[in-house]
């Protein structure tokens, strides 16, 4: 390893899902000889959900077996005891939920660099406790093409509570020695990640970038 690049790209704003700027390639990568940057791109973003259904599932019962176990006390303490262990146990459901989102979440970044040379994929995040670094790369002249997908789908009940929430962001990198490289969430439900301001200019971009770089090589 080059004891000039760092195994981690430490970046005090990393966990702003606004970020000001894209981290410059050479920090964290060693460009091979000849090798220049041409475009970057921040592609995704990683901000965590609120788990408001888990709050919920614990809140409501919670205060539904409190008040229960107030109406009971001083008549049937038996009825008392168990409705009042009943509320304290989904108050602690609720509790447990939101303090694990606050204190194990992470937030980050995931990068793009185009170079002469290569397609390089930076993501970062950081969390109270852990921090994540995932860099991959692929050569100009393996890529055969791109595919990007963003959506998002909603299901409210009269159009106020929130039923059904499912997120789909990734890109798609067909190249000639694996079928499909997806980098991103999938099909996944309350997905943690969200397209950052530089995804949909991929689609217009890279494709025709990259065919142009791998044609000038060939000339």
């Amino acid at each position: 390893m080059n004891s000039a690049v760092p195994p981690y790209l430490a970046i005090p704003t990393i966990t702003d899902p606004k970020l000001a700027e894209i981290p410059p390639v050479d920090r964290f990568q060693v460009l091979h000889p000849g090798e220049a940057l041409v475009k970057s791109y921040q592609i995704r973003v990683r901000r965590p959900k609120f788990p408001w259904v888990l709050m919920i599932i614990g809140i409501v019962p919670a205060v539904f077996f409190i008040v229960l176990s107030l109406l009971a006390a001083g008549h049937d303490r038996a009825a008392e005891s168990f409705f009042w262990v009943l509320g304290l146990t989904f108050l602690s459901i609720a509790l447990v939920s939101v303090g694990g989102f606050f204190l194990f979440r992470l937030r980050g970044h995931t990068f793009l660099y185009l170079t002469n040379q290569r397609i390089i994929v930076l993501e970062l995040s950081q969390g109270t406790f852990a921090r994540e670094q995932f860099v991959c790369h692929f050569s100009l002249d393996d890529i055969c093409g791109f595919q990007l997908l963003a959506q998002r789908g909603l299901k409210k009940l009269f159009g106020l509570l929130l039923l059904k929430e499912k997120r789909t962001f990734y890109l798609g990198i067909t190249t000639r020695t694996c079928m499909n490289v997806q980098i991103g969430a999938v099909n996944v439900r309350r997905s943690a990640f969200d397209p950052g301001r530089d995804a949909v200019a991929l689609c217009g971009e890279l494709d025709a970038k990259v065919l142009a770089l791998n044609a000038a090589h060939a000339h």
